[in-house]
């Protein structure tokens, strides 16, 4: 990657446009980038990474950060660079989020990508994921290999083994192995894991083996579940155990079901016995009840006719009730129409009173309508005041910002003026100073210059000729003053002259800027006092004060005034919103009152009808009253239930007694066909017989299941036993492998410096590879002196190991841990390695080119022979057409590097940059 040309806008200290065109340093050597502290050198740095990768070199500098504070609002942020990559010209520009002065919304950042082919890629990820694959590196191997920011490229030196694994782990990808380190630790301690269950699976299985207390196996089980046997052994052991508990089970099933026969066949019989029993009882309580039945026949007859002989009576109390009813009929119906015709009256009284009270709300609502029609008619000039008022408020209020704008220019007028005192005041004691010590320099040059013949003449000898005049001969000699001053005090002390002149000047000028700006405002000022009325600036601040103040009074009073007919308008709106409802509530109470007036007419006609049926039923009607009907028509109803009741139980008790006659005869005869003249016999001892018997199967059947459930229970233990035995030669077979791997992968600390993890041997290897490039370079630096390897052990058995670094020393032969190097040395020593890892993270990363590389300062703690060296290794660099570009304020390499940008800062602020091609 070749960079072509930079532009930059508002970004960082570049207030304005700012264009590097990097083809006039040409396509090789060296180029320094120079300048002020803080003028903005890394930020060209900062703006190619920026460009390419969304974020700046360094890691404390932020995107939403770029944005330059000398920049105006009119002023875009954006950085673009046009650049070459095998022989292909592409073009980025990208743009932060930034916030403009005066707007809540920031900006939000953008970038375009313009491939060689003329294809636009616009998304921000999408242009940094093309970036990445046309370069063939991410931004942290970018800043690895082709810019290495300022400080960052010392951390690899004197980082610990923990630290560089993490930095070679992000560089050459070797989580990998990590993975496989953590996979196999895992797999290890799952398969352990699994191995410790099954085993105490197959002894729980063991612990639940049972026999018989008397068994002759019961003190190998015992030993088995106190885990003596082997598990093969346990396994003879219960399938011994199984068979001769079946052994056991089939006798014990004999003797049950023979017993269980002849328990059936006792069942059988004392079945039969009890069943004749109990016939021989059920003949004789039948036998007993017909004979108590048969006298009772012929009173029960005579009952049922004497009953049939009441039905014509019953005949005449049914009519008798059915007249009744018909009076009792009339009766209600006139209480009906008497119900009715009081709720008639009732109606028209409540209906003539409606109509009275409805009239009087209709007068008073007419009336009320009135008066707010009269209303309206007094708030219709609502509108024409309000826009009188609206108007001279306006007005009020554009003096108001007026006068605001002249007391926001008296209050800034002020401050200049302060800081004009104060800037002159600085001025005029810079100027003093300068003036004294340009006095002590020119005397103290004075008595240098004074003593030089004394100094002259202390070394003269008698004969040898003088270097001013030629003469051997001394007659008379010049002395030299004891309080004369040194050359270099002298020096210092026109430094010092100068500096103060410098400063004087510079305090001068911004004496001048600030008398500048003074004078720029009080002439606005002078303007503005005569129109308020006021002589001069002096008296401004009061006229200004009595002016503000009686342009708000008026602005409370307009303010109030539009109160108030915002009030009656409010007031206007509420009657017009009412008016309509009072109408048309006037029109329904018309109406309700035309309404209740025809149901008035309705109802008295009603009433006069049912007045009239009235006295029709009255007429029809022959009991007194309506109860004295009901109790009539009650007492023929108890006669007629009463007969009807006696006539339906004479009738229901003649069937029942014939009916059950019948039923006891038929029983009788049946059983006494069942029993055929068979006696039953005694069923006790049968059921003493037949309890013994159950008692000796039932303590059978107990002992068999006993043995049963044991069986079982046997059997489960030996089925879990094998099955989980095969499962643990399994999953053993692969513990023995896998934990064999993982220890070996992992190599835990401890156990001797040849045991080293996975990831970190793969990482060692890089490491070789990298100082095999290193040292290249830092023997040329050195002078051959110095050689990076290393570190073959820790000195803490504790901590990980196997990527420390110590230095060789050709010259004593000695090693030493590379924190002891000098700063110079230090410098050299990173930079090398630093330049090492560029070369090896490019042939890692496929072959990439960088044609361009970037170092960020450094150089300052170098001696001369030191830079010179480090220069040569740098110029090592840009064979093969390869541009190096450094940082540095060291003024031999302004002299050596002919191609330089030059970064000016502005006193005003911001910065501007300017490329010399040497």
């Amino acid at each position: 990657m070749r960079p072509l040309k930079l532009t930059m806008s508002a970004f960082g200290p570049y207030a304005g446009v700012q264009e590097l065109d990097f083809t006039k340093l040409g396509t090789g050597g060296l180029y320094l980038v120079t300048g002020d502290t803080g003028a903005g050198k890394t930020t060209i740095f900062d703006a190619i990474s920026f460009a390419l990768y969304d974020e700046a070199s360094g890691q404390n500098r932020k995107a939403n950060m770029l944005r330059s504070l000398y920049a105006d609002n009119s002023t875009d942020t954006f950085v673009e660079l046009e650049f070459e990559y095998r022989e292909e010209l592409y073009k980025i520009r990208r743009s932060p989020e930034y916030k403009l002065e005066g707007r809540k919304t920031p900006k939000k950042a953008e970038a375009e990508l313009t491939m060689p082919d003329g294809k636009v890629i616009t998304k921000r990820t999408d242009v940094k994921a093309a970036i990445e694959d046309i370069i063939g590196v991410d931004k942290n191997q970018f800043g690895q290999i082709a810019m290495i920011a300022q400080g960052d490229f010392q951390k690899l030196l004197t980082e610990s083994t923990g630290e560089r694994q993490k930095i070679f782990r992000k560089l050459f990808k070797t989580e990998l192995f990590d993975s496989i380190q953590r996979e196999l630790s895992e797999r290890a301690k799952a398969l352990g894991v699994a191995r410790s269950e099954l085993k105490r699976s197959i002894k729980q299985y063991i612990s639940g083996i049972s026999c018989d207390e008397d068994s002759q196996l019961a003190s190998d089980v015992a030993r088995a579940i106190n885990d003596e046997l082997l598990t093969a052994d346990v396994v003879e052991l219960i399938e011994r155990l199984i068979a001769m508990d079946g052994d056991d089970e089939a006798q014990l099933t004999t003797k049950s079901e023979a017993l269980g026969a002849e328990i059936g066949n006792l069942t059988e019989e004392i079945t039969k016995m009890i069943k004749q029993i109990e016939i021989a009882e059920n003949l004789k309580a039948d036998e007993v009840e017909l004979e108590g039945l048969l006298p009772k026949k012929g009173e029960l007859v005579k009952a049922k006719e004497d009953a049939d002989k009441r039905a014509p009576e019953l005949d005449q109390l049914t009519r008798q009730v059915e007249q009744l009813a018909q009076e009792i009929s009339r009766h209600k119906q006139k209480e009906s129409l008497i119900i009715d015709a009081n709720t008639l009256q009732d109606s028209i009284k409540k209906t003539t009173d409606s109509i009275e009270k409805t009239r009087g709300e209709a007068q008073v609502l007419a009336a009320e309508i009135e008066g707010y029609k009269e209303e309206l008619k007094n708030l219709e000039d609502i509108a024409v005041k309000k826009a009188e008022i609206n108007a001279k408020k306006a007005a009020a209020e554009a003096k108001s910002q007026e006068l605001n704008g002249i007391s926001d220019g008296l209050s800034d007028y002020i401050d200049k003026l302060t800081a004009l005192k104060m800037a002159q005041a600085k001025y005029l004691e810079a100027e003093a100073e300068a003036d004294r010590l340009d006095e002590v320099f020119r005397k103290m040059r004075s008595e240098f210059r004074g003593s030089q013949a004394g100094i002259m003449a202390e070394n003269l000898q008698e004969g040898q000729a003088c270097p001013v005049c030629g003469s051997t001969h001394h007659p008379a000699k010049a002395c030299k003053s004891e309080h004369a001053p040194t050359e270099e005090a002298v020096n210092e002390a026109e430094a010092m002259a100068a500096q103060a002149q410098k400063d004087a000047n510079t305090k001068s000028g911004a004496a001048r800027e600030a008398k500048g700006l003074v004078d720029s405002r009080q002439e606005s000022l002078k303007a503005q006092a005569k129109s308020l009325g006021a002589g001069n600036i002096d008296q401004l601040t009061s006229v200004l004060r009595d002016a503000i103040e009686e342009n708000k009074n008026e602005i409370e009073t307009l303010m109030a005034a539009l109160k108030e007919q915002e009030g009656r308008e409010k007031y206007k709106k509420d009657i017009e919103k009412k008016l309509p409802g009072k109408e048309e509530t006037l029109v329904t109470k018309s109406e309700a009152i035309n309404k209740l007036q025809t149901n008035l007419t309705s109802m008295s006609a009603q009433l006069e009808s049912k007045n009239e049926q009235i006295g029709q039923l009255e007429k029809t009607i022959s009991t007194a009253s309506k109860e004295a009907a009901e109790a009539a028509s009650r007492s023929c109803e108890e006669k007629k239930k009463e007969i009807a009741d006696a006539i339906q139980e004479a009738s229901e008790n003649l069937t029942s007694y014939n009916s059950k006659l019948e039923k006891l005869s038929g029983s009788i005869e049946a059983l006494r066909n069942q029993l055929s003249g068979e006696e039953a016999g005694d069923v006790a001892p049968l059921e003493e017989k037949r309890q013994a018997l159950t008692d000796s199967k039932v303590a059978i059947d107990a002992k068999q299941q006993e043995i049963h459930t044991r069986i079982d229970g046997n059997r489960k233990a030996l089925a879990g036993i094998n099955k989980q035995s095969d499962a643990l030669a399994e999953v053993e077979k692969q513990y023995v492998m896998v934990d064999a791997l993982s220890r070996t992968a992992n190599a835990p600390v401890g156990f001797g410096s040849e045991r080293i993890a996975l990831e970190t041997y793969v990482q060692m290897v890089y490491l070789d590879r990298i100082l095999y490039r290193a040292n290249k370079r830092l023997m040329v630096m050195t002078g051959g002196q110095y050689e990076l390897k290393r570190k073959e052990s820790s000195d803490d058995k504790r901590a990980v190991a196997g990527l420390d670094l110590d230095v060789l020393d050709h010259y004593n032969g000695s090693v030493r841990d590379v924190k002891t190097l000098s700063g110079g040395e230090t410098f050299m020593a990173s930079l090398s390695l630093a330049l090492g890892l560029s070369d090896e993270v490019q042939q890692s990363a496929g072959g990439i080119r960088i044609d361009t590389l970037f170092v960020d300062e450094g150089f300052g703690s170098l001696d001369e022979e030191s830079l010179r060296q480090a220069m040569n290794a740098l110029i090592s660099l840009t064979e093969g057409d390869r541009l190096v570009g450094i940082i540095s304020h060291v003024a031999e390499l302004k002299e050596k590097i002919e191609n330089q940008i030059v970064v000016t800062k502005a006193k005003t602020g911001g910065s501007s940059a300017s490329i010399i091609a040497g």
